[in-house]
């Protein structure tokens, strides 16, 4: 996993911890009833918006949107989930915790779809997000 001191990419993947460590982290998700969770968020990431290849809305399902890493970035990622079924993983945007989604499947690789974002706008935003951040890091 990387470090990123106090560099914060745009957009980051980090496992969530069961209890503060100084590894870790406390950041709020807020859910959509509007009430908060805080979680226990490792500093080191899996994957950042270097390692996106693409992503886009996932069309068959509202709230969702699909990803795909680049061969290494898939790399990192198949790693960090080998043995994290049915644990979370914190989506980072701009230093803010914005879901929090249980891994079904594990290890994750090159392809995954991220559930449960609030609303398709926030889906919709957040692959606008990322793609901005892909296209500053080409520059």
């Amino acid at each position: 996993m990387v470090s990123h001191g106090d560099e914060k990419p745009a957009f980051a993947i980090s496992k969530i911890a069961d209890k503060p460590s100084a590894e870790t982290r406390e950041m709020k998700v807020e859910k959509p009833d509007g009430s908060g969770e805080t979680l226990q968020v490792e500093k080191s990431t899996v994957v950042t918006e270097k390692d996106v290849e693409k992503v886009r809305p996932y069309i068959t399902q509202l709230g969702a949107m699909e990803i795909e890493l680049t061969e290494e970035g898939g790399g990192k990622m198949a790693a960090a989930t080998k043995d994290f079924i049915l644990k979370r993983m914190a989506v980072i945007v701009d230093g803010q915790l914005i879901s929090a989604p249980t891994l079904k499947t594990a290890p994750l690789g090159r392809k995954f779809i991220i559930e449960g974002l609030h609303t398709q706008e926030a889906v919709d935003k957040l692959v606008s997000d990322i793609q901005k951040a892909r296209e500053e890091e080409k520059k």
